[in-house]
């Protein structure tokens, strides 16, 4: 059991929420992150796919619309401040259309820059190894599930972790 100290998590979780939230360049960061994903499978597939991607990107949401990796990312969040923020009860499932607070607000662009990094970097990824267990005689289902796996396992390694075993031990202390 970590120790916590109330008030320290409060002013670290409004700081960190202001530092991060506040700051459009890491959105901007965030999205220099797309092109991270093609060390996970050959350069070429990954640019062949990423066209695929940007012919139809409607299919790619939809494909990653049933993603439990990303469902769990996005409720759960993907680090300790942005998982304290969204289950205070006032961002857990928040969208543009559901933001009311003013810290929703200003984590709305840092959760966008993360969720489109993963969508426009992940989607080639998660496309080529449906396309590979497909190939391989798996059912639709067993491929999404590869698929679904291998996109978070990259995604976990190029963006910022969703689990604190990715963290540092700082990171993983309590207050």
């Amino acid at each position: 059991m970590k120790a916590t100290i109330p008030i320290l998590d409060w002013f670290r979780a409004n700081f960190n929420t202001a530092a991060t939230g506040g700051n459009p360049l890491i959105t901007i960061k965030q999205l220099a992150s797309i092109p991270a994903f093609a060390l996970e499978m050959p350069a070429g597939q990954w640019a062949k796919y990423s066209e695929k991607f940007w012919l139809n990107p409607s299919r790619a949401l939809s494909d990653l619309s049933k993603s439990n990796y990303l469902e769990n990312r996005y409720y759960e969040g993907w680090d300790r401040d942005v998982k304290t923020e969204m289950h205070s009860g006032k961002t857990a499932g928040a969208t543009l259309g559901r933001v009311k607070s003013f810290k929703e607000k200003t984590m709305i662009m840092t959760k966008m820059g993360d969720k489109a990094a993963i969508i426009v970097g992940g989607w080639p990824l998660y496309k080529y190894n449906y396309d590979l267990a497909r190939k391989e005689g798996k059912s639709p289902e067993q491929a999404h599930e590869i698929a679904d796996r291998k996109l978070g396992r990259a995604s976990e390694r190029t963006q910022q972790p969703t689990y604190s075993s990715g963290l540092g031990h700082y990171l993983q202390a309590g207050s």
